[in-house]
């Protein structure tokens, strides 16, 4: 359903925004790499039976699912419950309850619910994938660079090490990225930064002033911009 629906990014965003375990189905394949480090794959006959909430997109819980019970999802028989809690997107109603109860059934095309989705949890929307691809494209960079693996390393470390004591980021921008080989792509727009394959709006801190950005002479060199507000600098 998902794949029908094109509704990939938003998928993806999601699954990762969410920090959710991702299992896809065989028409799923390819929307998130079997590498990534939220793919399920290997481990499917451990997610289902331990899981205690299972988002169901575009999926039916039919027999490739096991109908969502049994020794698959931790029943203690063929038709036994595993006691999780679903959450089914599906674009046809006739689909909630069909086999075990969804919890929490929402209807409509793919697209539309996780974008909503999406939108209500104040992450990436249909505007903000937009505005990525623009970014990638070269439209509007203030400015662009590779990270080696080496260089990101002792970044993090860095950022770690400037870590306030109630465990806050001093970096607003997620460090848990793995650095490829080649190194990690930063993007930097007038309201936005890109690290690798990750969207970052910097939505409340303004735009950037006539004077950022600019590198910091530190060790590994950093790239710092002024906001107007509310903080009187930012640095990434």
């Amino acid at each position: 359903g998902a794949a029908y629906a094109q509704a990939d990014a938003d998928i993806r965003a999601l699954v990762e925004r969410t920090g959710i375990p991702y299992l896809p189905m065989a028409m799923a394949k390819g929307l998130l790499p079997d590498t990534h480090e939220q793919s399920a794959s290997a481990a499917r006959s451990y997610v289902l039976p331990e899981a205690d909430v299972v988002m169901v997109i575009g999926a039916r819980l039919n027999w490739l699912l096991s109908h969502g019970k049994g020794k698959t999802w931790g029943g203690k028989s063929a038709k036994e419950w595993g006691a999780q809690k679903f959450i089914q997107i599906d674009i046809s109603p006739q689909e909630a309850d069909s086999n075990v109860r969804i919890d929490a059934p929402v209807v409509g095309d793919i697209g539309s619910c996780v974008s909503a989705l999406l939108s209500a949890m104040g992450e990436i929307t249909q505007r903000s994938y937009q505005k990525d691809q623009r970014l990638r494209r070269g439209e509007r960079v203030l400015a662009r660079w590779t990270v080696s693996p080496g260089e990101w390393e002792q970044f993090t470390a860095n950022e770690m090490s400037a870590r306030p004591a109630d465990g806050g980021n001093v970096n607003l921008v997620d460090m848990s990225q793995r650095v490829p080989v080649a190194g990690l792509d930063i993007i930097v727009g007038p309201d936005a930064v890109i690290v690798g394959d990750d969207f970052h709006q910097m939505t409340g801190l303004g735009k950037l002033g006539p004077t950022g950005p600019f590198w910091v002479s530190s060790q590994p060199p950093a790239l710092e911009y002024h906001s107007s507000s509310p903080m009187p600098r930012t640095a990434w």
